[in-house]
């Protein structure tokens, strides 16, 4: 890393930007090793270049948003090849434990990154595996037990789409999900959806969230309607709380009529 802190001297932050801005030009991602070079400076310590930290994800954020011929979808594969997953993820942790006037904007960056690489671990197999690893997922965990509630709707939003993936449901359940999740239930949060979760508890908690209307109602009705179709044991679990009479009382939103009369039809 000697060679770039030669462009970016402690400190500089118009160092910083020009070198980031030259990174992402379409020529220097495809043809200079710019991804490469932006995962790099991503792993520089925090605490010493934290402006040229707050450049770099800025310069990855653009990078999604290139009009290039590149998608999406490809570029989030080039940067699990390059390996951003991990100083991205940890990066979140250590801006968490920081209270210098750009964390807050570092940690929406950081969250709005993550969540596009959870979206495409729906069609993309390399980055699912990559998303899916127990290093990372228990690190997305450990932020939602941090984060305030804007940002952590953000982040419940990346859990969700990680949740949507049979082949990820193991790594949630051996990363502790079920417990983390169901413990921010209890103040007003949300967790993931399965047997295990209702038997811990996790059906009068999201009765909780979505009774007190809370922000994160969007995510409890779901998962509440999930739960239905998981077995028996599950659905004896959700007669006892009532929760026939609060599918059928969800057919009057029309937002979630078609979940409730599915969870209905399941029983």
């Amino acid at each position: 890393m000697s060679h770039l802190k030669v462009f970016c001297p402690r400190n500089s932050r118009r160092s910083g930007c020009m070198l980031v801005r030259f990174l992402i030009l379409p020529p220097m991602l495809t043809q200079c090793h710019g991804l490469k070079v932006l995962v790099d400076l991503l792993d520089e310590d925090y605490t010493d270049q934290t402006e040229l930290i707050v450049d770099t994800l800025n310069g990855i954020g653009s990078v999604f948003e290139l009009q290039t011929p590149t998608t999406k979808n490809d570029f989030c594969h080039m940067f699990i090849l390059e390996g951003l997953l991990d100083p991205l993820s940890s990066a979140l942790l250590n801006v968490m434990g920081n209270s210098s006037p750009n964390a807050i904007e570092m940690k929406h960056k950081i969250i709005q990154i993550l969540l596009i690489f959870s979206q495409v671990t729906q069609s993309d197999i390399h980055v699912r595996n990559a998303m899916g690893t127990w290093k990372i997922v228990r690190r997305l965990l450990r932020a939602c037990e941090l984060l305030e509630m804007e940002c952590l709707v953000q982040m419940l939003k990346a859990v969700k789409h990680l949740s949507m993936n049979a082949n990820l449901l193991e790594v949630l359940q051996n990363t502790n999900a079920i417990e983390i999740l169901i413990k921010l239930l209890d103040e007003e949060k949300t967790g993931p959806h399965n047997t295990e979760a209702a038997q811990a508890g996790i059906i009068p908690c999201l009765k909780r969230v979505i009774e007190t209307s809370s922000p994160l109602k969007q995510f409890a009705l779901p998962i509440l309607c999930d739960l239905a179709s998981v077995g028996k044991s599950c659905r004896y679990l959700l007669w006892q709380h009532d929760g026939l009479a609060l599918y059928l009382k969800l057919l009057e939103d029309p937002y979630f009529q078609v979940s409730a009369l599915e969870a209905i039809l399941s029983w």
